[in-house]
């Protein structure tokens, strides 16, 4: 994926480490410098949405398993990134999930403002693993051997 965290028309790249049952997938984040690539961070996992229209640059992410989801939102300054938590949803039946989630909001403004870039519902765990309107797409190794570099480039 790319994304371009600290605004200076060169996008960063995230590369996901993979998933398997029993490790803790992450992202982790380069930048290019002196045409040299560069570790920024390591970040959690989840889909990555952003908002075009607010003044929130960074990205929102959730995940979770188990029965527990939760929504970040992620940006960069002065070098480096902050975390801020947004919200929380919890199965209200772990026996029963189609009695849905209980939400905790832990920032209104933030919150409103991932609303904006998720479809189709409001919760974390109704955004996982669905398409955002504003998903920033990922691709494995893969697909980008088959598209070329360039085409990969395109798709920021």
């Amino acid at each position: 994926m790319l994304y371009d965290f600290d605004r200076d028309n060169t996008p960063e790249l995230i590369a996901y480490s993979g998933y398997t049952a029993f490790s803790t997938p992450y992202m982790y984040v380069y930048t290019v410098k002196d045409n040299q690539m560069v570790y920024l961070d390591r970040l959690g996992l989840g889909e990555l949405c952003y908002n075009p229209s607010s003044n929130y640059t960074g990205v929102f992410y959730s995940g979770g398993r188990q029965g527990y989801y939760a929504t970040y939102y992620t940006y960069y300054q002065d070098g480096e990134f902050i975390k801020k938590d947004v919200a929380g949803d919890s199965v209200i039946d772990q026996k029963d999930w189609d009695k849905g989630f209980n939400t905790t909001i832990s920032d209104q403004e933030l919150y409103d403002a991932y609303l904006e870039c998720t479809e189709p519902g409001p919760s974390a765990a109704a955004a996982f693993n669905r398409q955002g309107k504003y998903e920033i797409p990922h691709y494995n190794y893969s697909e980008i051997n088959s598209m070329g570099w360039e085409a990969f480039l395109s798709k920021y």
